[in-house]
């Protein structure tokens, strides 16, 4: 038996190593202006299954604590169970491995919805893709045993002709992806669909194995190049917190883990279709539609900042009807998916057409003195623009910058919804619409969209023009005299 001595001992012991609240030490040396603050809390997040820790200090003292569990709720009612410990760190190490981190308070709103369709996108075209090659490969005569020489050849030269048609197509349209990169990459999804009906298709006409080889992969580099390319600028539109590596580097994980799946549907597809090639395009026909709809659906969900000619018109619409626009992903959904410059949306009123030339093939968009008086009515802008049978034209200066482009759209959205506006003549309308503009570029900037430059593709068609007679050469005359 132990003595009483002892026992109090015990008793101490167990008292400084049991639940009771911990006392904090003896108040030590602190600087002068940690004494002065009454209390100070710095909330630290670790994991989410260890929940924060919490530093105070009062008084110059400190002390830690471990956040308390979530207690029953509020009432005495029973308490929710959460899911199971499993499936939390289940569900933490997918999302470590496909989604950025820091999601969703590191990427724009729509991330997910977008990751989602895109997945779906790739998945089925990674399994028509395994079905179009199973025919490539009955087409070369993979089936008699061993590829022959001619086979063998057959295929080197049908990718590199394709791979040189794939350079030339760059050189001369790689500038529009970012212009319109809905566009292109939906059309991307077309070309690659294209290309896969092209496989099947030599294996029932083997004689023109060759030229149908070829252009398929001609026209799947196409669509490899379009996609790769605005993909890119899709995920610089998700990046909210200079992530745009540890974005592309998740939309990576992301592809690989669809063709993972879609190459495994494939390889089933292939060989519940054998070769029989009605089969084969029944197979792909419904591959090609979940392809092309999952694209689309994926794209309504992409917050592109850049101001092309479609996003400036709705931007200019929203502008002139409240006096102040959304952010991106606000826009994101309106944003028109078929719009490949210089071609204007049939959906966007009014009908903005820009860069056209003013002697056209169908004869002059302008007569002489009209022109004329354009220009003059135009000499203190960096835009031209007038009401044609089909809408509004504009033909910007070699020298408009982006606080010109605003204006001609906010200037032709003005014309079209304002009669008051529409009602001035010539000079109180422009005056009008150059004290509208700078308003509307401030709120562009302001909500988030990059106005360092616009996305116009009206280079080529850009006009130099000046006044040499009336007003203006009466005050230079006067003010260099």
């Amino acid at each position: 038996m132990a003595a009483p001595g002892g026992r109090a001992a015990a008793a101490a012991a167990l008292r400084l190593l049991g639940p009771a609240r911990w006392s904090p030490p003896p108040r030590a040396h602190h600087p002068r202006g940690l004494a002065a603050a009454a209390a100070v809390r710095v909330v630290q997040g670790w994991d989410k299954r260890l929940g924060t820790e919490v530093v105070e200090s009062e008084a110059g003292t400190l002390r830690v604590a471990r956040r308390p569990a979530a207690g029953p709720p509020a009432g005495g009612g029973p308490r929710r169970e959460g899911p199971p410990a499993w499936l939390r760190g289940a569900s933490e190490q997918l999302a470590a491995t496909f989604l950025p981190r820091g999601y969703p308070d590191t990427v724009a709103p729509g991330y997910l919805p977008y990751v989602k369709w895109q997945w779906v996108h790739h998945c089925a075209g990674s399994a028509h893709g395994v079905l179009a090659s199973s025919f490539l490969l009955y087409a070369v005569g993979l089936t008699a045993g061993a590829i022959p020489t001619a086979g063998a050849l057959n295929w080197v030269l049908k990718d590199g002709l394709g791979q040189l048609g794939t350079l030339v197509f760059g050189k001369y349209l790689g500038h529009r992806f970012d212009m319109s990169a809905k566009g292109w990459y939906l059309a991307a999804s077309a070309k690659l669909n294209l290309g896969i009906a092209m496989e099947i298709a030599s294996f029932a006409q083997p004689g023109l194995f060759l030229p149908l080889a070829s252009g398929a992969n001609m026209v799947k580099g196409l669509a490899w190049m379009c996609g790769g390319s605005t993909r890119s600028a899709f995920n610089v539109s998700f990046a909210r917190a200079n992530n745009i590596a540890d974005v592309t580097a998740k939309a990576t994980s992301q592809t690989i883990s669809s063709f993972v799946v879609g190459n495994s549907l494939g390889m089933g597809l292939a060989s519940a279709v054998g070769q029989d090639v009605a089969l084969a395009y029944a197979a792909f026909g419904l591959c090609a539609a979940l392809h092309l709809g999952s694209a689309w659906r994926c794209l309504a969900h992409v917050p592109l900042a850049t101001l092309n000619q479609s996003r400036l018109q709705l931007l200019a619409r929203e502008y002139a009807a409240s006096g102040a626009v959304g952010p991106p992903e606000a826009l994101a959904a309106a944003d028109p998916v078929l719009h490949l410059q210089p071609h204007v949306p049939a959906d966007l009123e009014p009908r903005v057409r820009v860069g056209e030339r003013l002697a056209g093939p169908r004869g002059p968009l302008l007569g002489g003195r009209a022109l004329e008086a354009l220009v003059a009515a135009h000499r203190r802008e960096r835009y031209l623009l007038w009401r044609g049978a089909d809408g509004f034209h504009v033909l910007f200066h070699r020298d408009a910058d982006v606080a010109a482009v605003a204006q001609a759209f906010l200037h032709a959205e003005l014309l079209h919804r304002d009669p008051g506006f529409a009602a001035r003549d010539a000079a109180g309308q422009l005056a009008c619409a150059r004290e509208a503009a700078g308003g509307f570029l401030r709120g562009v900037e302001a909500a988030g969209w990059k106005v360092d430059q616009t996305l116009v593709d009206d280079a080529a068609s850009r006009a130099v023009w000046e006044v040499t007679g009336g007003a203006d050469a009466r005050e230079r005359k006067e003010g260099g005299s």
